[in-house]
């Protein structure tokens, strides 16, 4: 019998538990890039904001990634206004922007973690690198709050009903 069923991140959802058995419940594993319960303080400050801004508490990781990227963008378009001359071309502009991206120092710090990039030259490239202890991606389980399917991290000896 299968110990743990790992389901895609856009299945993350009370709908798609709702009709399991108990014993599934407790078998169901989601990959996750981002869940609310995250215990980075910009994380935690994102939720509360979106929560005063929008009135919910519910933030999905889609909206999370969304603002990151967001904010990657900003951070490497303002680097590179430093360093911009006027005889540029869109080419010379979108390589200056791959090379801030890619660089070394390049890292902001996002509600899913600090965000650098694996540099063009190297195998991934453009891919996000998972920096010290920060995974690129959160296992989330499904736990019963008040009658109600939630989701908490696997990693948490606790289950969080937030």
């Amino acid at each position: 019998m299968w110990k743990k069923i790992v389901g895609t991140w856009t299945l993350r959802r009370n709908q798609t538990t709702a009709g399991l058995l108990p014993d599934a419940r407790k078998k169901l594993v989601f990959a996750v890039p981002w869940d609310r319960s995250n215990d980075n303080p910009d994380s935690q400050k994102f939720v509360n904001e979106a929560a005063n801004l929008w009135g919910t508490g519910f933030v999905s990781p889609i909206t999370a990634t969304t603002y990151d990227a967001t904010k990657v963008l900003v951070h490497a378009l303002e680097s590179m206004k430093n360093a911009q001359t006027n005889d540029q071309t869109n080419d010379s502009i979108r390589k200056n922007l791959i090379d801030i991206l890619g660089g070394q120092e390049f890292k902001v710090n996002g509600v899913t973690g600090p965000i650098q990039f694996h540099p063009e030259r190297k195998k991934g490239r453009g891919d996000r690198r998972e920096v010290g202890a920060n995974p690129v991606v959160t296992f989330v389980r499904v736990v019963n709050c008040n009658s109600q399917d939630n989701f908490s991290p696997v990693s948490s000896p606790r289950p969080s009903c937030s």
